[in-house]
């Protein structure tokens, strides 16, 4: 290679690479101009443009792009001034307040509910229930289902102390009876500590012990048995469960001996510390402070002959060792060590290509005039190109990613075209003038004053009832009075006296007092007006006309709601209803029978009936052998003679039919 020196060339820096390089610069590269932005070229542009009308500049903030928009609130108000409109009064909430209100619509109705004491607002009722409900569950939230789960027992209070005083005290107590108790379970026992699932339980002719869940031994008529270890009253010796080993004491010196019963083997501790075993010996624990288990275990994981530990062979998946010594083959060479570190030696060898200069010039022609008039006009780090920001007189570059700031509002980029988005909402309001809007002289101060007396949404209804208003309850949806109370009927003469004690309800209207004889159709017989209202009111009940079980219903009515039924019933029976003052008057060949109606319970009588009896022998008539010859509600009665020579004896019976 050669390089440049006073207008030739030296050895040394132009190569291949270079030349490639230089033949891809245009002439004159250092003289970059930034091309001017436009739909199609990304480029550059400058800031400073004056604001004419509604176009506004672009502007940085830490070269970051924004556009301000100074827009203002522009809607016009109107107000009224003497016989037209004039400016600043005439609001969007006024627009939306007459196109809320009906044509010729009326609104100064002559009552609301707020002015009616007998109406409570829906919020007001609804506080007052929740107040009572007080979150109770769903089964427990009215009082009738209150009264079912105390089993409408009007007397719980004293039922449940005295079930109480018939109970053991937790304190302990004195039984003056057989205590019998369940037989139990070895994990349930029926004589239970408090602080261990253990006790006592029993099975057939055995008293057992549990002990943590489990049965643990017995009392049996046999004696006692065990389920675990057992010593002897002493401790000089004990059996472990099951037999298989046990201990004494009393050897010589005092030393301690543990025989397996099964083979006879034996583990003998001396007085003076020795331990005779005959067979292994299991330990857990240490030794001198040493964990047996654990040592022992980590020598069981050592392989025999430890010592010959053989280095695994190196992979991509394993730190091992490896080889030295390979045989170069082609272009493989080999990793070879010098004090122990390797190496590789690649035998390659330098194939660059050389030129050479002629008298005042090049040859191979690859280093022209051209090329080195090119390098002599690019400037020095000329690929270093720094865009210049952007300013009122210099094109360059600038940033989006402005944050809005008030009525600030940052550029943004869409396929590389920048746009500001304006968020702004027209709010103008516009008005039409003829049919249906507004005209000159129409809109007076008197319709303006009226306007601003009008709540916004005002129920202009002249047929309006409080229905209509969903903040107003009606009798539909005021909760019902309660019933009254203590209804109680009783049999007087040809009466019932109905009696009960009013609604704990306040200010209840009325009550209604219904009747039914056999528990059917109930009718009203009695409504109670407030004049005539008392803590206990009654009513005589002389309408019914039959006999039977008389029921009766008593209810409280406020604002339209019944309440539930107050019931009481009794029994009616009549003993007698005789028709009285009867009479027989013979004429000529009939009888004119008359009689008057009984002189008790002759509203219970449904029917009159007259019977007759004819004989020979006046002696012989009866009421068994008589025929009916009359039935119905009439107090008289003639009866026709058969024959004209009729000389028998007659003689006539009527009688009542009772509902």
């Amino acid at each position: 290679t050669y390089s440049v020196g006073d207008g030739g060339l030296t050895q040394n820096n132009f190569t291949d690479a270079l030349k490639s390089k230089l033949e891809g610069v245009d002439d004159n590269a250092n003289n970059y101009s930034l091309p001017l932005s436009d739909a199609t070229t990304r480029g550059g542009v400058k800031i400073g443009y004056t604001e004419n009308g509604k176009n506004y500049p672009v502007e940085l903030d830490s070269e970051q792009m924004f556009v301000n928009v100074p827009w203002v609130d522009t809607n016009t108000t109107y107000s009224v001034g003497d016989g037209g409109l004039t400016q600043k009064n005439f609001t969007t909430a006024l627009k939306d307040k007459l196109d809320g209100i009906t044509a010729n619509a009326d609104v100064t109705p002559t009552w609301v509910p707020s002015s009616d004491p007998s109406y409570a607002t829906q919020s007001y009722v609804g506080t007052q229930i929740s107040n009572l409900v007080d979150s109770a569950p769903s089964t427990l939230d009215t009082l009738n289902e209150l009264a079912a789960a105390l089993g409408d027992d009007a007397n719980f209070s004293t039922t449940v102390t005295n079930s109480i005083a018939t109970k053991l005290p937790l304190s302990g107590g004195t039984l003056t009876g057989v205590l019998t108790i369940p037989d139990g379970a070895s994990n349930a026992p029926s004589l239970r500590f408090a602080s261990h699932n253990s006790g006592l339980f029993a099975t057939s002719g055995k008293l057992r012990f549990s002990v943590d869940g489990a049965s643990r031994g017995y009392i049996g008529s046999a004696g006692i048995f065990s389920g675990g270890n057992v010593y002897t009253a002493d401790t000089s010796e004990f059996r472990n469960y099951g037999g298989t080993w046990k201990a004494t004491t009393g050897l010589t010196g005092n030393g301690f001996q543990f025989i397996n019963s099964v083979d006879g083997t034996a583990m003998t501790l001396s007085s003076a510390g020795n331990l005779d075993v005959g067979n292994n010996i299991t330990l857990g624990g240490t030794v001198d402070g040493r964990d047996v288990a654990t040592d022992g275990s980590k020598l069981d994981g050592i392989a025999a002959n430890a010592n010959n530990y053989s280095l695994p062979a190196g992979s991509s998946s394993t730190r091992g060792g490896f080889k030295i010594g390979y045989t170069e083959n082609g272009q493989n060479y080999p990793v070879e060590v010098s004090s122990e570190q390797m190496f590789v030696n690649v035998p390659w060898v330098d194939t660059n290509t050389t030129y050479s200069v002629g008298d005042g010039g090049l040859t191979e022609n690859n280093f022209t005039d051209t090329l080195k008039s090119k390098l002599d006009g690019i400037a020095n780090n000329a690929n270093n190109y720094s865009l210049p920001l952007a300013t009122s007189s210099t094109r360059g570059g600038v940033k989006v990613g402005y944050t809005e700031n008030g009525k600030n509002y940052p550029v943004e980029l869409s396929s590389e075209q920048m746009f500001v988005n304006v968020p702004w909402v027209d709010t103008n309001t516009t008005y039409s003038v003829g049919d249906g809007g507004l005209t000159q002289k129409n809109f007076t101060t008197t319709l303006k004053n009226k306007l601003d007396g009008i709540t916004a949404n005002a129920d202009v209804t002249p047929s309006w009832v409080p229905s209509s208003n969903p903040n107003y309850l009606t009798s539909s949806s005021i909760a019902a009075p309660l019933a009254p109370a203590s209804v109680n009927v009783s049999v007087v003469g040809e009466t019932i006296d109905i009696s009960f004690t009013q609604s704990s309800t306040s200010s209840v209207d009325e009550y209604l007092v219904y009747s039914s004889v056999d528990g059917s159709d109930f009718g009203l017989i009695s409504v109670i007006s407030p004049d005539d209202f008392s803590s206990t009111m009654s009513v005589i009940d002389n309408s019914f006309t039959e006999t039977g079980t008389q029921a009766y219903r008593v209810y409280a009515k406020k604002l339209g709601n019944v309440s539930s039924a107050a019931t009481s019933s009794t029994s009616y029976t009549v003993s007698s209803a005789e028709p009285t003052n009867m009479s027989v008057v013979p004429m000529n060949c009939a009888f004119h029978i008359q009689w008057n109606p009984p002189s008790s319970n002759a509203r219970f009588v449904t029917a009159y009936k007259v019977f007759k009896h004819e004989h020979a022998s006046q002696g012989s008539l009866s009421r068994s052998s008589a025929t009916e010859v009359y039935s119905g509600m009439n107090t008289n009665f003639v009866y026709q003679i058969s024959g004209n020579n009729n000389n028998n004896y007659h003689q006539f019976w009527v009688e009542t039919t009772i509902a």
